[in-house]
């Protein structure tokens, strides 16, 4: 990334207009991996006024045929720019111009991303992406219930401990929580 040589406008313009975003709507849906994602049309829609509110302006151009330009300029004529090449898939199923087209929109999205410092893609607020649950389930046909059973009548288990260690279907825990109850 290369910038102007002073950045104190720029950085200033681009701390108040983070300030004023809000949030960009994530409509759209990847069918290849079921997450959400916010298109470059609401991306623009919603960064427009609120760049040019501050003074700034945001240029992005193919150069060279596979590389994609994007510059974001104060009024002052500070400056941040960046450039990527633009990756192909090599899909036959598309025409070169409709290779390109997606590429382009892509990379604009994610480059429009890095150079304002946001996230267009669907946000776990902070928490970590599920995890698969490989807990068993505890069954009352299973030897591990005969196990589970005696441990909790003596007082050596709770009905928490063995939900870290198994699944529980309602009946289940119902079925635990009584046992400890007697």
């Amino acid at each position: 990334m290369n910038s102007s040589e002073k950045t104190e406008q720029l950085t200033g313009a681009l701390l108040a207009f983070k300030a004023n975003v809000t949030s960009i709507t994530k409509s759209a849906k990847n069918p290849f991996h079921g997450s959400e994602y916010a298109t470059l049309d609401q991306i623009l829609d919603t960064i427009k006024p609120l760049l040019v509110a501050v003074e700034l302006d945001i240029m992005q151009a193919i150069l060279d045929g596979n590389k994609l330009y994007t510059r974001i300029e104060h009024i002052s004529g500070e400056f941040r720019e960046c450039t990527m090449d633009l990756l192909l898939d090599d899909n036959k199923k598309q025409s070169p111009s409709q290779l390109l087209g997606s590429a382009v929109t892509y990379s604009r999205r994610y480059q429009l991303g890095a150079i304002l410092g946001l996230s267009f893609d669907k946000d776990t607020d902070a928490n970590p992406a599920p995890q698969k649950d490989d807990r068993p389930w505890l069954n009352e046909s299973d030897e591990a219930f005969e196990k589970v059973k005696g441990a909790l009548t003596s007082g050596n288990y709770t009905v928490q401990q063995v939900e870290q260690k198994y699944k529980l279907s309602k009946a289940m825990k119902d079925t635990l929580v009584d046992l400890c109850a007697s």
